[in-house]
């Protein structure tokens, strides 16, 4: 609820169950969260580019459904009205350049893939160490 200025003139808190698992595992005919999809599919190459992001590329986390998109969303529009949101209630260009250095790093370390250590069952060694640089480059 906005005043005609864009300040927030009064609000209704709503409770949600975000569910951690659904960022590392996303069950057929689901999606891990909408703002992952904005990111990849709906922001600017530039902005890709600077977070080390590949459009092209297919994610693990966002290709685990063969559901990847949404009949009649464009995720361009929403990345924008997520960006504009942002900004309304508050956050900096910088702020909001933040939240999407650490939502790509998560895209990125969904790329992990772990080895079971042969000497130790509770150890494993990292397969490639790409998505390690690419995640820390964000």
């Amino acid at each position: 609820y906005f005043d005609q200025d864009g300040a927030i003139s009064r609000a209704h808190i709503t409770q949600y169950l975000l569910e951690k698992s659904r960022v590392v595992h996303v069950s057929e005919g689901e999606r891990t969260y909408h703002v992952f999809y904005q990111l990849l599919f709906g922001a600017p190459d530039n902005v890709l580019a600077e977070l080390g992001l590949d459009r092209a590329h297919q994610y693990r986390m966002m290709y685990q459904s063969s559901k990847t998109s949404i009949p009649g969303w464009d995720e361009s529009r929403r990345f924008q009205e997520t960006q504009d949101a942002l900004g309304v209630i508050g956050l900096s260009e910088q702020q909001c350049t933040s939240l999407w250095q650490v939502l790509a790093a998560v895209i990125h370390l969904g790329e992990l893939r772990f080895h079971p250590s042969p000497q130790d069952d509770e150890k494993a060694t990292v397969l490639e160490t790409d998505p390690l640089q690419k995640a820390s480059a964000c």
